[in-house]
């Protein structure tokens, strides 16, 4: 099989949930000897090859090849990142325009399928698209006025993506009603999660200090990450000091927005994951309290690192968490407060179970070698259904 893998970034060179997804899935693609092209985007003044950074020493080069393009900037006022979209994804469509027939699919996370899709309305394009929106934000709950508008800008752009693709991926949970509600039909709709490398996975549950319960942040302190309500909470258990408790911040946390206790930790970004991972085995319970998700690579992470889980409802995060955390019903502060204070007053054996619960989830759903053999199933499912060869 031979795949296009366009994605607006790809872990190293950018950061975040669908730019690792696309790193593993390159990785896993080519290890399962897919010829696979993966179009990403980084500084044009990095001039490196790929196939010599260290990030990418255990893929399977014989299987890969690397184009890089520039992500246009069009400046700050509204509308901006759609029109940069657009002209990336144009971009790529025209700089690979002339090999785009050997490819017996595209596989276009984000809008990138933009330009693609308008090309083979056109005619001009005869491969099948199959796109990955991962979360779809802009349908889900938005924290404030301004993301709101936000969202009410990319919806018209995420529409057309969706509806105008041979196929879509889902993470199933929230995101699979999102995409029946957008009128896409049920047999264009793969359901597919992310996973996690097995390197990942811990070799038990170990028991923490009982007396003060360690909790983790992993990510942007970004307003849909529910990081406002998070601090609120963290700032009234303090207050209260019935319950003890230790707090491990990993990510850029602006300093205006940090708490001067010695209950908790910031680490500030860590792009070494050996690091991460030895953070997340001295914690007991991963907090998530986004407003909006698709399916988070952290809790992943966590889930393998023998974590329980406090996390809201939102995207596919009801595929990760069920007997294993504390599924929330809203990222208020008040319903966050309430589940730490359960979690840190929670007897030691039921966490740990609840810690085994989430070990055990990960190995039977969640380990790339065995997503990626579903996903390949399902990639030659919409390339036989389309009719290519």
């Amino acid at each position: 099989m031979r795949i296009l893998l366009i994605t607006d970034g790809i872990y190293p060179y950018q950061m975040g949930g669908m730019q690792k997804h696309s790193y593993y899935l390159a990785k896993y693609l080519a290890k399962n000897k897919m010829d696979v092209c993966v179009a990403h985007c980084r500084d044009a003044k990095d001039q490196s090859r790929e196939e010599e950074h260290p990030a990418f020493e255990n893929f399977n080069l014989d299987f890969i090849d690397f184009r890089s393009f520039v992500f246009p900037s069009c400046g700050n006022l509204p509308g901006h990142y759609i029109k940069e979209n657009k002209l990336y994804s144009k971009a790529i469509f025209e700089g690979l325009k002339k090999q785009i027939d050997n490819y017996d699919i595209i596989y276009a996370q984000g809008f990138t399928a933009y330009e693609f899709i308008r090309q083979s309305k056109k005619g001009k394009l005869k491969v099948p698209i199959v796109s990955n929106l991962h979360g779809l934000e802009m349908f889900q709950r938005a924290p404030s006025p301004k993301v709101k508008l936000t969202h009410l800008l990319l919806r018209r752009i995420t529409k057309f993506v969706s509806t105008q693709s041979d196929y879509v991926f889902s993470f199933g949970g929230e995101i699979k009603r999102i995409n029946s509600e957008l009128g896409i039909s049920a047999e264009k709709i793969f359901e597919s999660p992310i996973g996690i490398e097995e390197d990942w996975l811990t070799d038990g549950i170990t028991d923490q200090n009982s007396s003060v319960r360690n909790f983790v942040f992993v990510g942007r302190a970004e307003r849909r990450k529910g990081t406002i309500e998070l601090r609120s909470a963290l700032l009234n258990l303090l207050d209260n000091g019935r319950h003890p408790f230790h707090f491990h911040f990993v990510g850029p946390v602006p300093e205006e927005e940090k708490i001067s206790d010695p209950s908790i930790t910031y680490y500030g970004l860590i792009r070494d994951e050996n690091r991460i991972k030895e953070i997340l085995k001295i914690c007991d319970v991963m907090v998530c309290p986004s407003y909006s998700e698709g399916m988070p690579t952290v809790i992943m992470e966590a889930m393998a690192s023998g974590l329980a889980l406090i996390a809201t409802d939102v995207g596919a995060v009801n595929e990760q968490v069920s007997n294993n955390g504390w599924l929330l019903k809203n990222s208020s502060t008040t319903t966050i407060q309430d589940a730490m204070i359960e979690a840190i007053t929670l007897p030691s054996a039921e966490l740990k179970l609840m810690k085994s619960a989430s070990l055990s989830k990960v190995k039977k759903h969640f380990v790339w070698d065995d997503v990626v053999k579903h996903k390949i199933a399902c990639l030659q499912d919409m390339i036989s259904n389309t009719g290519n060869p």
